[in-house]
């Protein structure tokens, strides 16, 4: 009973490891389908996401520019100044634009320069480039600031800190050293002179 019992379970474990190793080709390609239907419909998905309410779009920031051109927008126009005062040519900025400009009293000298399909903000940002003359916008328009130095303080909020550190090197010429209890030292008398003899003094 014994030797042929031997050669039936090396047949059955053959038959077994066959099976094991046996690929499943049907398997892998309903998973691969499966995952390209799963993928196909996220994409659909993603792609027919509802746009929010035009209430909620005009609430959002609008994007920041790459070219770092201003997003204040406004009428176009050409500007062409030829020797003009300063004064005036601000003045006359404001007719045009169809924005409050304010010009600071000690705003002086002459303008000369051309520049086609700008916006006021443009016009204002050359001339500062160009001559100095800073503006600020304001709630109430442009603030146009004259030519000279100007002195802002700006309060920071940062940690009062104080540093303080200490070092301590000592440095041993690698001799031996033994310590030793000290005796105490007695002072001893000082020696004193003896007297000067006396010497008889006669008159």
């Amino acid at each position: 009973m014994m030797p042929t019992l031997f050669p039936r379970l090396g047949l059955l474990s053959l038959f077994c490891l066959l099976a094991a190793c046996q690929t499943f080709e049907d398997g892998d390609k309903r998973l691969y389908e499966q995952s390209n239907r799963l993928f196909e419909e996220s994409l659909q998905q993603t792609q027919a996401k509802a746009l929010p309410p035009p209430s909620v779009q005009a609430a959002l920031i609008p994007p920041l520019s790459v070219d770092g051109s201003s997003a204040v927008s406004g009428p176009r126009f050409d500007v062409v100044a030829n020797d003009m005062p300063a004064r005036e040519f601000f003045l006359s900025l404001m007719d045009n634009a169809g924005q409050n400009l304010l010009v600071h009293p000690a705003v002086t000298g002459n303008i000369t320069f051309s520049l086609r399909n700008v916006t006021l903000e443009e016009v204002l940002a050359a001339v500062r480039d160009s001559y100095g003359y800073d503006y600020r916008r304001t709630s109430y328009g442009y603030q146009i600031q004259a030519n000279t130095a100007v002195t802002r303080t700006y309060d920071l909020n940062y940690l009062n800190l104080q540093r303080q550190g200490m070092t301590d090197t000592r440095v041993s010429s690698g001799q031996v050293t033994t310590a030793t209890t000290p005796t105490p030292v007695q002072a001893e008398p000082r020696p004193t002179r003896p007297p000067a003899p006396s010497t008889p003094v006669s008159c």
